[in-house]
């Protein structure tokens, strides 16, 4: 009930009482005397709502609270009055109908704070200090409740999370698939899904600078700095025979959707220091200066090589986008001992890396890496630990031959097929988790044009990305391991949850993962200088929008031509260009 005219209960005095009074009457009038005293009698009983509870103190474990700090009185005994505009508590109601025997799960619903802001202010609060306010009073409020209520929350005692994180951005990018795992996490048999569109599109603009330091979160800790710099050329392998890690947690995503924030921060958190991106050759190539990286380049490693923390984004690669190349698919991304380019297979690949970054400078001598008789010594280990051998079916790439038995040959830009690179270290005996970073697909996709150049074969990469992520999460997120009663081994993060909730929602990824840390990094929200003011498009009606702070009321169902639509945010962007661009393409061809 909302109450209006009684002072005791908070009105508002510039509320007229008599016409407040019979609005009240008026409703009163629908029910009659009978209904409305087994309504409240439900109330009472049932429900705990009492004037009573005032008395009671409130006590809330004893389930003796009326919902609000106003309980009904008199003839609005069993009645909770609320105000006009209120904010909940999501523990406090968590804890309401828990006390009542319900079993109650509550999502918490993140949107990029900048857009939601913005959203807000435009459509219907126009005092600036007030949506402010309101702002961070429902993102203290959705912290508190992760905290207490999410994974391993401090009040969790079945186990069971009470509250849960969804990204829409995650929803927009992985459409279906995020909303099957949600069904399985809320208990709720559906295949039912709405028609997807993105409404954060409008508001994206801005110049792109691509993925800053700051982008990442601006990584820095004292006690890393002072380790000792390590040289490139130092060999992989030197009195080290096992290369198996017990754990593996990878980072994957399209590119500039967060991997890198999200792989430097697990690697500090397990203790994981970077043997090859910690340390970056600011010295013209002479090798004498070395300058501390604080980010995960492509692999990190805890000091006794137990845990391993994966980065790839999709696609990865030392070569930049070019058009009319191939998007090489390959199945895992093997140890880093055993991983060797096609290009250049008689080197380490860092070796080979470093070679070919300073081709172009006169006079460098080209590092051959480690020995021949250690670099056999390595083939070995790989062929007997990893089972990479000419011979052998899956070798994570191509498999070398002669020489290069025992090592996976991978081009110089390539895709990982997530899910094949799941099976391939669970059959080595290796726990395994995947982490999927998804980030506003229009703020991603922006960054990657102004960086490719070259559109049609960046949209393409991009459309692959999103499917070979899709895929794995349908297949080991927890929707797919239910089925197959097995363990989640497929999880996703949200580049705007972790910029809104911050450490809250990144305790929460590690409870996901099993990583017992308090390790929180600095967060800086870059997305905030992509977006502007929303454009005006044709509004559509049949969908669930959040652009203007409110439901859309209509769901499309799609039936049997759901399953043909792309399932990607840049089919239709792909079309367009190959259709009307691709010959203007080829007059823009820069080199990158």
């Amino acid at each position: 009930r909302m109450h209006h005219f009684e002072d005791e209960h908070g009105i508002d005095d510039e509320i007229d009482r008599p016409h407040a009074s019979r609005r009240l009457n008026d409703a009163d009038s629908s029910f009659n005397d009978q209904e409305q005293g087994r309504l409240l009698r439900l109330c009472r009983e049932e429900v705990h709502i009492s004037q009573e509870n005032e008395q009671n103190n409130g006590d809330i474990e004893k389930g003796w609270t009326c919902g609000t700090c106003v309980c009904g009185r008199g003839q609005y005994d069993g009645y909770a009055i609320y105000p006009k505009r209120f904010s909940v508590n999501i523990t406090s109601h968590i804890e309401f109908y828990l006390a009542r025997g319900v079993d109650v799960v509550v999502l918490l619903s993140t949107r990029d704070r900048t857009i939601s802001h913005n959203s807000k202010f435009s459509s219907h609060c126009k005092i600036e200090e007030v949506v402010k306010d309101e702002d961070e009073m429902a993102l203290a409020l959705m912290k508190q409740a992760l905290e207490k209520y999410g994974r391993g929350g401090s009040k969790v005692k079945d186990g069971k999370p009470r509250a849960i994180a969804v990204s829409y951005e995650a929803m927009i990018g992985l459409k279906q698939a995020y909303l099957n795992n949600l069904y399985v996490n809320l208990g709720i048999n559906s295949t039912y899904a709405p028609k997807f569109e993105d409404g954060n599109e409008k508001y994206i603009s801005g110049k792109t600078g691509g993925e800053s330091k700051s982008t990442i979160g601006s990584l820095v800790t004292s006690a890393v700095k002072s380790f000792p710099p390590k040289p490139l050329s130092s060999p992989l392998i030197q009195t080290e025979e096992k290369i198996l890690p017990k754990r593996i947690v990878t980072v994957v995503g399209p590119e500039f959707s967060g991997t890198s924030f999200m792989s430097t921060t697990l690697g500090m958190a397990v203790g994981a220091l970077d043997d090859v991106g910690r340390w970056r050759d600011n010295s013209q190539g002479n090798g004498k200066e070395w300058d501390f990286e604080d980010i995960v380049e492509q692999r990190a490693f805890s000091p006794d090589r137990t845990f391993e923390i994966q980065h790839i984004t999709l696609p990865w690669g030392i070569t930049s986008c070019q058009a009319n190349a191939t998007s090489s698919i390959v199945n895992a991304l093997v140890p880093n001992e055993c991983f060797r380019y096609e290009a250049d297979p008689g080197r380490e690949a860092r070796v080979a890396e470093q070679n070919w970054a300073n081709s172009n400078l006169d006079g460098m001598d080209s590092h051959l890496g480690i020995d021949a008789v250690t670099n056999q010594r390595v083939a070995e280990i790989c062929r007997d630990q990893v089972q990479i051998d000419e011979n052998s079916v899956n070798c994570g790439a191509k498999c070398g031959r002669g020489p290069n038995n025992g090592f996976a040959l991978y081009p110089q830009r390539f895709s990982l097929n997530i899910t094949s690179h799941i099976e391939f270290y669970l059959a080595l005996g290796v726990d395994i988790k995947v982490v999927i970073m998804t980030r506003d697909p229009s703020i991603t996709r922006k960054i990657k044009l102004e960086k490719c150049k070259e559109p049609l074969h960046a949209l393409t990469e991009n459309a692959l990305a999103y499917s070979l992520t899709t895929e794995a999460l349908k297949v080991y997120g927890k929707a797919g391991a239910k089925k197959r009663n097995e363990p989640e081994r497929v999880f996703v993060a949200s580049y705007e949850s972790l910029m809104a909730m911050e450490k809250s929602y990144l305790f929460d990824v590690y409870k996901q993962l099993e990583i017992d840390s308090n390790f929180s990094p600095q967060f800086k929200d870059e997305n905030e200088r992509f977006i502007g003011k929303a454009d005006q498009k044709p509004h559509n009606h049949n969908r669930i929008d959040a652009d203007e702070g409110k439901l859309e009321p209509i769901f499309t169902r799609e039936g049997t031509l759901r399953n043909n639509r792309p399932h990607h945010p840049d089919a239709h962007m792909i079309k367009e260009i190959s259709a009307h661009s691709l010959h203007q393409n080829q007059h823009a061809k820069k080199k990158l």
